[in-house]
């Protein structure tokens, strides 16, 4: 039931420091907005001071389009437009792809923060000391894609469950 997914995504978010975040297509969660609201915003301050901007708020969501593109093919490891690594991973009901959950907060080891740095702080008017120095801070080294799978698998089955019982 939804208490059960908010308990768990609450343990792994306390427990384990993972930034978790829920993602529905076709209104699947809105039935549980109210339990899960918490968990559908990247909570990460270097994610907060970017979308502080109405504007980049606006491209976040506007990505999250392709984002779901990508995930109905298998979970991945990506890097969103203002440099921020994230593992995805779909949550399905059979062929049907519900949405993803999002485990954000990682540098991406190929370096392409660093490369987009300078590009995205000027076309957004970002002081850029200020954007490295809060990502640095708030960011970490990924852990592998089978680690943050086992952890987030009983979620997604648990969110597939609550789609096919309610």
């Amino acid at each position: 039931d939804i208490r059960t997914v908010d308990v768990h995504v609450s343990r792994l978010r306390q427990k384990l420091g993972l930034e978790i975040t829920l993602h529905g297509m076709n209104g699947f969660l809105l039935p549980y907005t109210g339990r899960l609201l918490a968990y559908t915003v990247h909570s990460n301050p270097y994610c907060l001071c970017v979308k502080s901007d109405k504007a980049m708020w606006d491209i976040c969501i506007r990505n999250q389009s392709r984002v779901y593109d990508r995930c109905r093919q298998r979970p991945f490891f990506g890097v969103c437009y203002a440099g921020m690594g994230e593992f995805v991973l779909p949550v399905s009901h059979g062929e049907t792809l519900l949405g993803f959950i999002s485990v954000s907060g990682y540098r991406d080891q190929t370096g392409r923060f660093e490369e987009k740095l300078p590009h995205f702080a000027g076309k957004y008017g970002f002081d850029r000391k200020l954007l490295e120095d809060i990502f640095t801070k708030n960011s970490k080294t990924p852990p592998s894609m089978e680690q943050i799978s086992a952890c987030v698998q009983p979620l997604a089955a648990m969110l597939e469950l609550l789609y096919a019982t309610g």
